[in-house]
């Protein structure tokens, strides 16, 4: 009988694309989503699909819709895949035991997600990260700025994503005008380091790193990237398995680096699936790896560079116009695979105009951006 794995989360490529590999390895995939029409339910890789409350605005419907999938579809795995997965965490006391949950501990969660914390817990691990201190006020921002100046700092909320907030190099305070900065939203200033940007994805078994990829920032939108090629970088292999290693974790887990002279500095994880499981299109062999079936080697991305086709050419274009960087950019629209095509599967592709359409209703519906639509319902700023 075939592993019977739910995901919670829909509406990344990213889930899409673990979707089609947890199908290609033989596993049925059932999908839990709050949001309607997403490019995973689309899909064919998604044996079915139930919706749920939000767990930002509705927990504990949120808590009995999945219990209620787990129970129905007999399910053995859960794998969140986005930012849901602290809301999956604060739950997993009440879920039926019958389903494993590849969910670190809230308290492990908040800690990787705290982009104060865990550049503490990764300088106590002796591995290179950026200066970082905590801000909890405007008078404490001030007499920061006073004392150290903002050209050398980066500022954003202690609990974020896609950099839509940060604040690179200011020139002063007035550079934080209607901003927030409480022991309710804290804020941190990091020292900035100019160098070469990368990302990483992996999943870990008690501390044990069964899955890796790495891959350079090329061409961005709103603080991520949109094209993705495979780069085996020791250093930042190195750097991630010693965290896993020391930190004991069972779970995914992603970081951002910046490298400098030779040295990779981790600036903030992610501790969810992100954009480098696309490294491992059509590898039958994560859905072993990532379900914990393949002890021993780090399954390392053998696939093809790709990208987001539609924020290539919507996002992409503007930033190698500003940039000039037009051949790099012309490179990947002629070369790169589109992340939500598949033959197998069309429909994703197909119909993206569909799922992208419902954001932009509720994106207007909310009077915010669709970038801050696309989490509104499940995002978690550290909360208790």
């Amino acid at each position: 009988m075939p592993i019977r794995v739910l995901l919670t989360g829909g509406r990344a490529p990213a889930t899409l694309e673990l979707a089609r590999l947890l199908w290609r390895g033989g596993v049925e995939v059932t999908l839990v989503e709050s949001l309607p029409a997403t490019v995973t339910a689309l899909s064919r890789a998604a044996r079915r699909v139930y919706g749920a409350p939000g767990p930002r605005q509705d927990l504990a419907g949120f808590a009995a819709a999945l219990a209620r999938v787990i129970e129905a579809e007999a399910i053995d795995v859960v794998i969140p895949t986005c930012e849901e997965i602290f809301h999956v965490a604060r739950v997993a006391s009440t879920l039926p035991p019958r389903a494993r949950l590849l969910v670190p501990p809230l308290a492990t969660l908040r800690r990787l997600h705290s982009k104060h914390d865990f550049i503490a817990w990764a300088r106590s691990m002796g591995l290179s990260v950026p200066e970082t201190r905590r801000l909890t006020s405007r008078e404490a921002l001030a007499a920061h700025l006073e004392a150290e100046g903002g050209h050398g700092w980066a500022f954003k909320p202690e609990f974020s994503r896609f950099s839509t907030a940060t604040i690179l190099r200011p020139a002063g305070l007035e550079a934080f005008e209607g901003v927030e900065i409480s022991p309710a939203r804290p804020w941190v200033a990091q020292r900035f380091i100019e160098g070469r940007a990368l990302c990483s994805w992996g999943v870990a078994y008690e501390g044990e790193l069964r899955v890796h990829a790495c891959y350079p920032v090329t061409i961005a939108a709103s603080g991520a990237a949109i094209t993705f090629e495979a780069e085996d970088h020791p250093g930042v292999a190195a750097w991630t398995r010693r965290f896993a290693a020391e930190a004991g974790l069972t779970g995914q887990l992603a970081f951002d680096f910046i490298e400098r002279e030779g040295i990779v500095y981790a600036i903030e994880c992610n501790p969810r699936l992100t954009s480098g499981v696309h490294l491992f299109r059509g590898d039958a062999r994560l859905a072993a790896a990532i379900l914990g079936q393949a002890p021993g080697a780090t399954l390392q991305p053998q696939g093809p560079p790709s990208t987001i086709f539609a924020a290539l050419w919507i996002y992409g274009l503007i930033d190698a116009l500003r940039q000039r960087r037009l051949r790099r950019w012309l490179r990947a629209a002629l070369t790169a695979r589109w992340v939500l095509w598949s033959w197998r599967d069309p429909m994703p592709f197909l119909l993206q105009g569909l799922s992208y359409g419902r954001l932009l209703l509720r994106a207007r519906r909310l009077g915010a951006s669709a970038i801050l639509a696309s989490t509104s319902d499940i995002e978690w700023n550290g909360e208790p």
